[in-house]
């Protein structure tokens, strides 16, 4: 990593003192919600009165996204089993030389590492802790949930995504609720506005304009549960032999998905397309979108398809049904019932009035519930809470 004063923008410019200058800690750029999520809010912030930088563990496939968006970029590049405190000096070194304000490590592995890059400066810096998903939280060991502890008790704040993920930090790292800050995700529904050929997209993929498409994105890691979905579409391609399953995502059980499509000779109409920088193309050309996981944070692929206009049929888990109201706004099956995800998916199909309402409930809930300006807000309301609170007790009604 080059030194971190080369791309703090213009530390000696008039105004930058009165900047709050942001800085989100992640262990890499890879595809996954948390990297978008941090994507859409650093590009979201107001730029007349925040100044957001990101600090990456590793790289990835969002690196050129952050680069394109004029983001502050810093990447460690760190090897595995070693670097440890070589981490540590330059999250130090971005804080004091881009003159950090505010902490937003995403994850445990970034909450570590930021942490001791924070105490060793002399600057009064908040840290406010994200984490995505519930099992972060409760699957530490416990040292590591000591170590947590510790370090939360010295940080400004958790941010909670989800009431699940709020439940966790108060439940299994004693968080008191006055630090803990609910912000449910959004994304920015502008890249869902611009139009789509979805005949011309769906040509370009083979797909004939009759048949049927089914999708979801999902890097392929056991808690999302793809051989679920499989062996329901296998059951949906029964009924409808044109369906067509796209699957958007990357990840080491890709080979194993792909294993079991050829086994049920489902290939012909099992589309893997990789990762995708935008997905918004590809979701606005599914007539379902299907999230089968065991489990969730709160996931913005969810809304994602809302803002699309896509009905959804995913699982009854939490994270989920925080976002889906079954029968309102979405439908849900239990976890891991190939059988009830393929009934649910079929009664879709063979429903054009069920799936225009849910799809039309679906939008109308993103847009009363998780609105992208009101959610900038609500995160621009907490980082300018510093001239009026309590270093230690921050308010979190936001």
């Amino acid at each position: 990593m080059n030194r971190a004063s080369a791309r703090c923008g213009g530390s000696q410019q008039d105004g930058f003192d009165e900047m709050i200058n942001v800085l989100f800690v992640l262990p890499g750029l890879g595809s996954g919600g948390s990297e978008r999520v941090v994507l859409d809010l650093a590009k979201g912030l107001d730029k007349e009165n925040f100044k957001p930088f990101v600090f990456s563990i590793l790289g990835g496939p969002l690196e050129a996204q952050f680069k394109n968006a004029a983001i502050g970029l810093f990447i460690s590049n760190k090897q595995p089993g070693k670097g440890y405190l070589t981490l540590m000096t330059q999250i130090h070194q971005v804080i004091k030389e881009c003159q950090i304000d505010i902490v937003l490590p995403h994850h445990w592995v970034s909450l570590f590492y930021a942490f001791f890059g924070m105490i060793l400066n002399r600057r009064k810096v908040r840290l406010y802790y994200t984490e995505h998903s519930t099992f972060e939280i409760v699957s530490l060991q416990p040292f590591y949930k000591i170590i947590a502890m510790i370090f939360l008790n010295f940080s400004a704040g958790c941010i909670a995504i989800s009431r699940e993920i709020s439940n966790a930090f108060e439940k299994s790292l004693k968080i008191s609720r006055r630090k803990l800050y609910y912000i449910p995700n959004s994304v920015d529904q502008g890249r869902f506005e611009q139009p789509v050929d979805i005949r011309k997209t769906r040509a370009a993929l083979g797909i004939r304009p009759a048949r049927w498409v089914i999708g979801t994105v999902a890097n392929f890691k056991e808690v999302k549960n793809h051989r679920s979905l499989i062996f329901a579409f296998q059951q949906v391609q029964e009924k409808f032999k044109d369906a067509v399953l796209l699957l958007i995502g990357a990840g080491h059980l890709e080979d194993e998905i792909k294993s079991l499509v050829n086994k049920l000779g489902l290939k012909e109409n099992v589309l893997f397309l990789g990762y995708k920088p935008d997905v918004s193309l590809w979701i606005r050309i599914l007539d379902i979108f299907c999230l089968p996981s065991f489990s969730e944070g709160f996931p913005i692929c969810i809304l994602e398809a809302m803002a699309c206009k896509i009905p959804i049929v995913a699982t009854d888990v939490s994270g989920i049904n925080e976002i889906i109201e079954s029968g309102q706004n979405g439908l849900l099956v239990p976890s891991n019932d190939s059988k009830q995800l393929a009934v649910a998916m079929i009664r879709l199909l063979q429903d054009n009035k069920l799936r225009a309402e849910l799809a039309q409930q679906g939008y109308d809930t993103f847009k009363k519930k998780y609105d992208f300006k009101q959610w900038i807000k609500k995160y621009e309301r907490l980082f300018t809470n510093r001239a009026k609170s309590d270093y230690f007790a921050p308010q979190n009604q936001l």
